[in-house]
């Protein structure tokens, strides 16, 4: 008899905690740091006007975004953190080597870098895969993705989303043996805010 009322009562104290735990927690903070994933896939080919090779986004199954309907926009919601996969697809002899993060709603052009703050830089870093060593930006906005690995065609960017801001990105894909031969491509990021505080 009384091993059954003290398992009563642990039952009864289990509920108990579990209700009061779930009204204690803010609906506005139960969705704090979850992550938000999306893929964009990427692809060089050649601009039939032109006859040029073009950087194009070939996929985008994440969040569209508020202000721009630009093709490969990022947009990290309010309470998320943002786990976007790059990966360049159908381009034998072209890797990914460069990923630059601009503040603003400006895009940014290969003469003119931009910079960042040091709070803007932690918002960001960059991996080969999620349990590899990551490089972020440096104040410059520019993470040099060959630290990675030198023939990249996959990486994956972690946007902390810590406060509203806007910013643009551009990649830069580059010919095997032909440094100088790149192409870029500079969708915008809007992140909403709310996600990890650094």
């Amino acid at each position: 008899m009384q091993s059954r009322n003290l398992l009563l009562l642990t039952v009864l104290i289990l509920i108990s905690s579990v209700f009061l735990s779930s009204c204690m927690i803010p609906s506005s903070l139960q969705n704090v740091y979850h992550f938000e994933k999306s893929k964009i896939s990427l692809k060089v080919v050649v601009n039939e006007s032109t006859n040029k090779e073009e950087l194009v986004i070939f996929e985008n199954n994440g969040k569209k975004c508020n202000e721009s309907n630009k093709k490969g926009c990022i947009r990290a919601p309010k309470y998320s953190i943002g786990l976007i996969d790059f990966h360049l697809i159908a381009s034998n002899d072209w890797h990914l080597t460069k990923m630059n993060i601009c503040l603003g709603k400006e895009k940014p052009t290969v003469a003119d870098p931009c910079s960042l703050a040091k709070a803007d830089i932690g918002q960001f870093s960059a991996g080969a895969s999620r349990a590899t060593p990551r490089a972020g930006p440096d104040y410059n906005g520019v993470i040099n993705l060959t630290d990675l690995s030198s023939d990249l065609s996959k990486f994956n960017l972690l946007d902390l989303n810590t406060f509203p801001e806007d910013y643009f990105y551009m990649i830069t894909a580059c010919k095997d043996g032909q440094p100088e031969t790149c192409v870029t491509l500079d969708p915008p990021i809007e992140n909403e805010g709310g996600g990890r505080i650094i």
